[in-house]
Order: C-alpha cells, then structure tokens, then sequence
C-alpha cells in the first residue's frame, strides 16, 4: 500500500512504503515542482516530477500522461533524460527521471544571449539525434524549448519530458506564460502532429540561440500562435547579419509553414547539421547537394534483342538524326505561323470583405476585473475563414492582435480580465488562408467603475 510522505508544507508526493528519500526542490512551475530524491531499492539518486497540490489536470490529459509516459520509459539513448518510473498519487500524475546535473539550455541563453555558430549547430545536432529516437518509437514532444533541454557539465545535452510535458505543463491559451513561442503552426491551430512539428519547434530553438530570441514574440499567446500560422519569421540576418547560409537555410527550411515542406524528419535534420559542422561552422557558401553515389544508367534494363554497333548502322543513324532536325527546325519556323494564342485571362481574387457593424460593450468580468464583449455582422466573402481581434488604449493605436476566432460565421468574442475604469478599443479583421481584409471598427468599451 503506498504511503504519502510531506515534502514541504504545500507539497507532497508518494514515497511508496518508503522507496524514495526526498533530499529537496530542484525547481517548480506553473503547475508542476521537481524533486531530488533518493531510490532507496537501487540506491540511486533520481529526480521526481509531480504536479501541485490543488492543480488537477483534466481526465484526458491524464490517459495521455499514463500512455505517453511509459511509451518515453521505455526509450533509451544518451540524448534523452531516462525515465524510470510512472504512477499517480491520488489524481496527480508524477514521474521518476534520471537526475541530470548542469543547467537548462534557457539559463544558457538568459547568460549569453547568442551562441556560437558551432555551438549552436551540435546543440541542435544533438536535440534532432534525441528527437529522433523519440519518433522512431513514435513519441512527439510537443512541448520542446530551451527549458527542457539540459547541458550537462561534462558537456552533454539531454532532452526532457518526452511525451509527458503537455500532460504536466497545461497553460491556457490565453495566458501570456507557455510555450507558444515554440508552437509549429499545425500545433497552433489544433492540427493531428507527427515529428515535422517538433522539427518546427526546434527550428525555433535553434533561431533564438543565434539571433538572442525567438521568431514570434508577444504579450499574448494568441497573438504569438497567429503569427506563427500566418507570419513569416524575421531574416535572422536582422539580428545576426554573419550567420553563414548554410546555417540559415537550415533554419529557414525548420520554420517552414507547411510540414511537408520541411525535413523530412529529425534524423535529416541532425544530418544536415553534421555536414554543415564537418565543412567548418564558419562556412559562408552554401551547402554542396546530397551527391548521388548509384548511377541511373545501372538500374536501366538491356535490350534483350541486343544493339547494333556496325559502321553502316551508326552511318543510317548519323543521316535519320540529320533529318529528323531538318524537319524540326521547319516546323518550329512553320508553328508561329499558324497559331495565334489568344491572351490568358489573368483569374482576379475573389474581394475579401471586412466583417461589418462591430459592437463593444463593457461589463463586469470578476472581482476588480473586467471584460469586453464584441459583436459583430459576419463577412459576406465565402472565402472567409476566421477572424483576428485587436485591442488598443487609443483610438489611433497602436492595435495588438489579442484574438483568433474560427469560420466565417463566427460573430463574438469576449475580452477577459481587463481594468475597471478603462477605455479599450477594438477592431476586428476577416481572415482567408494568410490573407487579410481591411480592418472594422474601431469600436470604443468603457470598463465599469467598480466591480466585485
């Protein structure tokens, strides 16, 4: 029967009749606290993972947390931090990892900034081998970022929460903490993920340790996850004009928007990232093509009936080639002649419309909290897909994308947790694919005085 031992005065975590030996807090999350422990039966140092008290994560996260987690014990290679063990305690899931000393990669770039163009390629080099691994035994991490990848002090880099940091580390959408930063844009917008987006998310680590910060960047995470669906990110020669090319074709084939479009998988990539090291980090040209080592003209059949190579045979052929261009050539001279190709019709763009009518009213939204509630006429374009919300203090802006609202018929949206006794205005944009219509509005909210 387990038994539950106190850890601190907020926390506590099964001992499991006594197995692990608490020794103290290694660091602690939104929702999650990690634990230095000792395995008492192997007598081994470890590291306990466990959710808060009072924080319960919803039934489905749960099974995927069970499920995902002891798909990830069972992997096994230097790049990834082992785990060992998976259980719950009552409804909070935990589990027991390697216990890796060094520091995370973000405190790294909090120091640093930048890294080296060397450094940062085995860095990544190393995080596409461990990603590799995890797909392999199809895993998807979904939640890769600096923070969870580690640098050992011998020099080592290892991959953390394969599979179990979504389960762990849920952050709403609309809080400005997360990791919407790292989002592939198929993850953004709630799209089935295979290894592609962890690609894309590494593609993003690898952007912020050259350029000393992510692609996308906001005060919201919506905002940040629409740039990721609809921006291209900034040249990282903005930031960084010496990356050598090679290094930015890496990055720029990582962020691509379409999966399909990227590396195949993270194999490739970590690939890629050895050959650009082994032709120097400093390198400016870009990368030669994969050569082809098997030659076409060996997998192509004989002809069973045989050729012939006599001197009268190769004269025939010399005299059908010199005719058949005669002939040619003629029809080429003769073909403008004949045909008169009429203009293409150039197909416009379909107009797409501005939503109509937008509406804001102000109200009471909790204690000493407000919110905004907005309504608008949908746009009449059938191309419309969706909408995009911005909010501003003033009426001439500046406007900051605050909002994503799904599907043309889509006429509301609800801006919580505002001050009382506030002006706010609102405009509102239709959306089609990466296409958007001119702005409504803007529409004016005046927050109550008071509210409880």
């Amino acid at each position: 029967m387990a038994s539950t031992g106190t850890v601190t005065e907020q926390t506590t975590i099964p001992s499991w009749g006594g197995r692990y030996e608490i020794i103290g807090l290694l660091g602690r999350g939104g929702t999650a606290e990690v634990f230095e422990a000792t395995d008492r039966l192997l007598g081994r140092r470890i590291a306990v993972k466990v959710l808060r008290e009072g924080t319960t994560p919803d039934p489905q996260a749960v099974a995927q947390f069970r499920r995902e987690a002891r798909a990830a014990a069972s992997l096994n290679h230097p790049k990834i931090v082992t785990v060992h063990d998976v259980g719950m305690d009552g409804e909070r899931p935990f589990i027991v990892m390697e216990l890796v000393h060094g520091e995370p990669l973000s405190e790294l770039l909090d120091r640093e900034v930048r890294l080296t163009f060397g450094r940062a390629a085995a860095i990544a080099q190393a995080i596409a081998e461990g990603l590799a691994c995890a797909h392999q035994a199809g895993i998807v991490h979904r939640d890769l970022k600096p923070k969870n990848v580690m640098l050992t002090a011998n020099g080592l880099v290892k991959v953390l929460d394969f599979g179990i940091a979504q389960a762990l580390d849920r952050t709403p959408v609309d809080e400005p903490l997360g990791t919407a930063e790292y989002l592939s844009p198929e993850q953004a917008t709630g799209l089935p993920l295979d290894g592609r987006s962890d690609v894309y998310s590494l593609g993003v680590v690898l952007y912020e340790m050259l350029a000393g910060r992510p692609p996308f960047t906001g005060e919201r995470a919506l905002a940040v996850m629409h740039q990721h669906v609809y921006d291209d990110p900034p040249p990282l020669a903005e930031f960084r004009p010496d990356v050598p090319a090679p290094l930015r074709s890496i990055v720029d084939r990582c962020l691509r928007k379409q999966p399909g479009a990227r590396f195949r998988d993270a194999r490739a990539l970590a690939l890629e990232l050895r050959r650009f090291q082994s032709v120097g980090p400093e390198a400016t040209d870009p990368l030669p093509p994969t050569r082809v080592t098997d030659s076409l003209e060996a997998d192509r059949p004989e002809d069973p009936r045989g050729t012939d190579h006599s001197p009268r045979a190769r004269m025939i052929g010399a005299w059908a080639v010199a005719g058949l261009a005669l002939v040619m050539a003629g029809a080429g001279l003769l073909i403008p002649l004949m045909t008169r190709h009429p203009p293409v019709a150039q197909a416009r763009p379909e107009i797409l419309r501005p939503a109509m009518a937008l509406q804001v009213r102000g109200a009471c939204g909790g204690f000493f909290k407000a919110r905004a509630s907005l309504a608008w006429r949908a746009s009449t374009s059938r191309i419309a897909d969706g909408y995009l919300v911005y909010r501003s203090r003033t009426p001439n802006g500046p406007y900051q994308t605050i909002g994503i609202v799904p599907g043309r018929a889509a006429i509301r949206y609800v801006d919580e947790r505002l001050d009382v006794n506030a002006t706010y205005y609102y405009r509102v944009r239709a959306t089609s694919g990466s296409r958007l219509s001119a702005f409504s509005g803007p529409a004016r909210a005046e927050t109550p005085f008071f509210c409880l």
